[in-house]
């Protein structure tokens, strides 16, 4: 079987998102393999015929019965992959589960456009879906599966400065009492960590987004190994949510060299818009701390609902060189 869209079960196994390829890594940026088992259920998995390793859980990404399986990019043929997933007490369960996927380490070719029609979604955590609204494709958290940061990768990694645009529509709040966000990762450099006993705890990324807990939109850099304190940069303004209505997002991110060559930074802007024929509103700019929060490196760009749902429109991938 290749790569699944849909869900895929075997009773006590069900696979979320499995995509037929999975398009360049790097680094801490895994392939992800999303799923859940059967309440009471034990399972391992092994790719390319290596040793088993028993799927893990942990919050707040993946509390039970959801898991991620995480494949690091050395651990990936060019080419072709088989990943087996089994129960762990094997009387009691139905054969393993074999499913085959690609892996292509190419070089991202931009300018690139997603416009979510017959998409192969390529999830981080969780569930997510397509559908039709109006003669367009959109891409949203599937309903009843809104959490912790749940990302979708829209490209591959790459290095150098980047314009991404979109549009998003917020719905609703899905998890009373606690924070909640959306937007736009331009660099999502995947979960830096080194442990192999659950889903990994890092992270590393520029964001612009709306977040609850300053009810307004805005920029962030940040970068955390495993369990480790995040470094942190950040700016937003205020801004006023309006369910249902959609919000234009035109982003600008790229790299420079500090003062005198003797260092390296990213900067980050972003303009918006809540009408498609309205004039783009203002710039608002970041700059990395000085020492550079985020380190050089390829970055995929990736879309992420925090608690809520939300739904985005086409992205448009541009290479930019300032």
């Amino acid at each position: 079987m290749w790569g699944c869209s849909h869900p895929t079960s075997t009773g006590s196994i069900t696979l979320y998102h499995l995509p037929k390829r999975f398009s360049r890594r790097g680094d801490d940026l895994t392939a992800n393999i999303t799923g859940r088992l059967e309440e009471g259920t034990h399972a391992s998995y092994r790719l390319n015929g290596g040793p088993w390793r028993e799927i893990q859980h942990g919050g707040p990404r993946n509390p039970e019965p959801f898991f991620t399986i995480e494949i690091p990019a050395h651990e990936l043929e060019t080419g072709r992959n088989e990943l087996e997933l089994r129960c762990n007490v094997s009387e009691s369960c139905e054969p393993p589960l074999r499913v085959r996927f690609e892996y292509d380490p190419s070089p991202i070719d931009l300018p690139l456009t997603v416009n979510w029609r017959n998409a192969d979604l390529n999830v981080d955590d969780g569930a997510w879906e397509t559908f039709e609204e109006n003669g367009q494709w959109r891409v949203r958290p599937r309903p009843g599966f809104e959490d912790y940061d749940r990302v979708l990768i829209a490209t591959g990694a790459f290095a150098g400065g980047r314009r991404v645009r979109t549009d998003m529509q917020f719905l609703e709040h899905s998890v009373p009492g606690r924070p909640y966000g959306f937007g736009v990762l331009p660099m999502w450099g995947g979960r830096p960590d080194d442990r192999s006993d659950g889903p990994r705890r890092g992270w590393s990324f520029s964001l612009c987004w709306y977040y609850s807990t300053y009810h307004g939109i805005g920029s962030e850099f940040s970068y955390k190994v495993g369990d480790g304190g995040p470094e942190w940069a950040s700016t937003y303004q205020d801004f006023v949510l309006e369910p249902g209505r959609r919000v234009f997002l035109d982003i600008e991110v790229w790299p420079e060299s500090t003062k005198e060559g003797r260092g390296f930074r990213y900067v980050q802007r972003f303009r918006l818009r809540r009408d498609e024929s309205a004039p783009w509103g203002k710039w608002l700019t970041l700059t990395d701390t000085v020492s550079g929060t985020l380190p050089r490196g390829e970055y995929a760009v990736a879309l992420v609902a925090h608690r809520c749902q939300v739904n985005f429109g086409p992205i448009l991938v541009e290479a930019l060189d300032i």
